[in-house]
């Protein structure tokens, strides 16, 4: 079988498990969610930071080169502080409890889906129109030599 029929496999099949454990997780009395949740998202956090930190950047450098390298290290690190000034500026008045700060002060605010929404696509848009015009090579199917 070719790699792309062995991606779309395993793809489906971790689809599939995913979606049963997320069924399983439910099937836990809601007493216990709170102690369980915290550490189920650290996992999938740092999953997600690993697969990006210790295989795609690494891929991506080598595939940029010396040349691009600099640019590429400074584009992940504007996306870094971008998300965390996106969390600290908009995601600020987020709470599931009554007792928040800001339900207190007498006045209630609008959500900021919409806002964090458009923030993210604009955002996006820009990194690739800066990609374009720095000419960082950026490779999907010739990043990789399983891909080939």
């Amino acid at each position: 079988m070719s790699t792309l029929v062995w991606i779309i496999i395993f793809t489906l099949t971790g689809g599939l498990l995913s979606v049963g454990a997320a069924g399983l997780f439910l099937l836990i009395p809601n007493r216990y969610h709170p102690r369980i949740l915290p550490h189920g998202l650290s996992f999938a956090v740092g999953a997600l930071l690993s697969v990006a930190f210790l295989d795609l950047l690494p891929d991506a450098l080598h595939t940029a080169g010396e040349k691009h390298a600099q640019s590429l290290l400074a584009t992940v690190l504007a996306g870094i502080i971008g998300f965390f000034l996106l969390e600290k500026l908009l995601l600020w008045r987020h709470c599931h409890s009554g007792s928040c700060v800001a339900r207190n002060k007498g006045h209630s605010h609008r959500s900021a889906g919409a806002l964090i929404s458009w923030v993210m696509l604009f955002t996006t848009l820009s990194m690739a129109s800066l990609s374009r015009r720095l000419s960082l090579p950026i490779h999907i199917w010739g990043s990789s030599p399983a891909l080939r």
